[in-house]
């Protein structure tokens, strides 16, 4: 509303110089905040009865206390007498196609005004997903339910895409008839010695049916993501890149502690602003409990990019890449780890390594040590580890030092240029920078890397006096299943016979890394050679089966095709073709399957957002 100035001296000095109107509402809800599936006139009732009543802990409260807790309270709850609110399913399941409207309904908490639903617009579902789970409020991140949701529609949708492609080729008819006939006690008895330990051979007609349902079900779900075949797949990349490139030059673990490192927690976090000091574990857990997305696959490019040099102009640690391989697992946790192959440009064969560093005295045999003992070390910088942990100590006793496990790498000064430089400020900085690179090398080593085993405990948590625990596991065969404590060697040393390369090694708990990508990346890493002369396709063998194994036990997947058919014996009896039966058949199974891989939060979210992509698959990489 528009006012003249010599018109303002009218008004009261406490009265505003504009007109406002009130209107009255009949309802107290704001109606431009009211989802379109919230068809209640009125918050609550003004009179009579309340049809529902919260018992009156809140869901803040109920967070942060045990499930020992949650038990009592509604133990509690029942024994007073207390009610519960039911609530109903429709008369017709939901579709999960070409449903705009069943994310809102699913979820009206993230879409509150019932729009924007998945396939409402000219987005495919993939790029959808993949923008709602990088929102810029981070809500879709942070609930619980939306990534196990929106992945298991996509498993869903590609298994039964799968199961119909394959009934219109032709030898989908064997196949059906093959899983029809399967004898169903043949199928429990092999379960059942497989699930005792016992190895069971396909000898019988009846056997090898049982087996050639495995392999009919890789048909299907070969393109669901996260599933067995789809790891069986990667195992024959790997192989064929092998074929295509040679034998791989170096494995590379990379273990992100993601409930430590600042970058992570900022990723998880609600702060726009990036601030890298340590908080506490508490608040660090929570962080990480409430946000999976992101920090991952952003630290796992930074290392392809920056460290191996992947589209960078600059040097690269290992040297000039022919390619890479890169599988991720999560662990029992469910937090991320990267296993890495790399294969170096021009690099020899195996037989043709042998024979050139057969001969010990020779410069290939000198550059090649030089090679290796540069990039990766089984030892500390210090030298010892009593050496290392005295000038931890000393660190951590000095005001400002933190857990660097907990902090981000300081960039080194620019160095200086000037000849015959007598010790100038920008020298001194240098070195400083250097003495702060090895001490906190050292200490990361020593936080990370130091291998402990599992101690012998009793059920009820003390210590078994009849195996005292040192350092390494105390089982009963005396043995640890990672090889520690490995063996030293004062200097890298070539087996006459085999020409297996022993790196210098003088730390027995540690396995071997590269310092720089210790101080990079702040966590645990582990970098192996290849470079093992005869004993190389052992280990290529090994490395490609532990990168790429199975998460389900054979005896599993027969226990679960056995209950399928168990289950749907009123279907195996209806009056459908044998093809739909089996059709049916299959998509139950492969779902079933893929129930039970029990994937985390962390490991979904890089499935929605298409990261795996990056870094699994074939990459055939030539730089030049």
């Amino acid at each position: 509303m528009n006012i003249a100035y010599d018109e303002l001296e009218k008004y009261p000095e406490d009265t505003p110089p504009v007109c406002v109107e009130y209107q009255f509402s009949l309802m107290n809800k704001v109606e431009e905040g009211t989802s379109v599936f919230d068809s209640m006139t009125a918050d609550g009732v003004d009179n009579g009865p309340c049809p529902f009543v919260v018992h009156g802990v809140t869901g803040t409260q109920l967070a942060t206390k045990t499930v020992a807790a949650l038990k009592g309270i509604a133990l509690k709850h029942w024994n007073n007498k207390g009610a519960a609110l039911s609530m109903s399913h429709a008369a017709e399941p939901q579709s999960i196609y070409n449903n705009p409207n069943l994310y809102p309904q699913i979820f009206p908490w993230l879409f509150p005004y019932g729009l924007g639903g998945i396939g409402n617009g000219t987005l495919s579902e993939k790029a959808h997903k993949e923008f709602l789970l990088m929102y810029y409020d981070k809500r879709f991140q942070w609930d619980i339910a939306f990534p196990f949701v929106a992945f298991s529609h996509e498993q869903i949708k590609a298994t039964t895409t799968g199961a119909f492609l394959l009934t219109g080729r032709a030898k989908f008819k064997a196949i059906a008839e093959q899983l029809l006939n399967v004898n169903q006690e043949v199928l429990a008895d092999i379960g059942k010695h497989m699930s005792e330990g016992e190895t069971v051979r396909a000898l019988t007609a009846n056997e090898k049916m049982c087996f050639q349902i495995i392999k009919d079900l890789d048909h299907v779900s070969g393109k669901v993501k996260g599933s067995i075949t789809s790891k069986k797949y990667m195992c024959n990349e790997i192989w064929s890149l092998i074929v295509a490139l040679g034998a791989s030059l170096w494995y590379i673990t990379l273990s992100l502690a993601d409930n430590k490192h600042p970058i992570c927690l900022y990723f998880a976090g609600h702060s726009q602003s990036f601030c890298p000091w340590p908080l506490s574990a508490d608040k660090r857990y929570w962080l990480i409990a409430e946000n999976p997305v992101g920090f991952f696959h952003f630290m796992t490019t930074m290392f392809i990019k920056h460290v191996l040099g992947v589209g960078a102009a600059h040097s690269r640690v290992y040297g000039n890449m022919s390619g890479y391989y890169g599988t991720v697992e999560q662990q029992g946790c469910l937090t991320l780890h990267l296993h890495m192959l790399l294969w170096i440009k021009g690099a020899m064969s195996p037989d043709d390594m042998w024979q050139r560093i057969m001969d010990h005295n020779s410069n290939f045999c000198k550059s090649l040590v030089e090679y290796l003992e540069s990039i990766h070390s089984g030892d500390f910088i210090a030298g010892f580890r009593e050496a290392a942990e005295k000038n931890v100590h000393v660190a951590s006793a000095q005001p400002g030092y933190h857990d660097p496990t907990e902090t981000m790498p300081e960039a080194p000064p620019s160095q200086c240029i000037t000849e015959n430089c007598n010790g100038c400020e920008q020298c001194k900085a240098l070195a400083s920078w250097w003495s702060h690179f090895k001490s906190t090398v050292d200490d990361i080593i020593l936080r990370s890397n130091i291998h402990k085993c599992t101690t012998n405990k009793n059920k009820d948590g003390s210590q078994n006096k009849l195996h005292s625990f040192v350092e390494y596991l105390d089982n009963i065969w005396g043995k640890c299943k990672a090889h520690f404590p490995r063996p030293l060697f004062t200097k890298t040393e070539i087996d006459d016979e085999t020409g297996h390369i022993n790196m210098k090694k003088g730390e027995p708990s540690i396995s071997t890394v590269t310092y720089v990508i210790t101080y990079l990346f702040h966590c645990n890493i582990d970098v192996t050679s290849l470079h093992s002369g005869t004993a190389i396709e052992g280990v290529l063998l090994y490395v490609t089966s532990y990168v790429t194994k199975l998460t389900l036990k054979t005896y599993v997947i027969f226990e679960t095709v056995k209950s399928i058919f168990q289950k749907n014996t009123e279907m195996l009896a209806g009056v459908e073709s044998r093809q739909q039966k089996a059709c049916k058949l299959i998509t139950k199974i492969v779902n079933s399957l893929t129930a039970k891989l029990e994937m985390g939060a962390p490991m979904i979210c890089l499935y929605l957002l298409g990261l795996l992509d990056h870094y699994t698959g074939h990459k055939f990489i030539p730089l030049y």
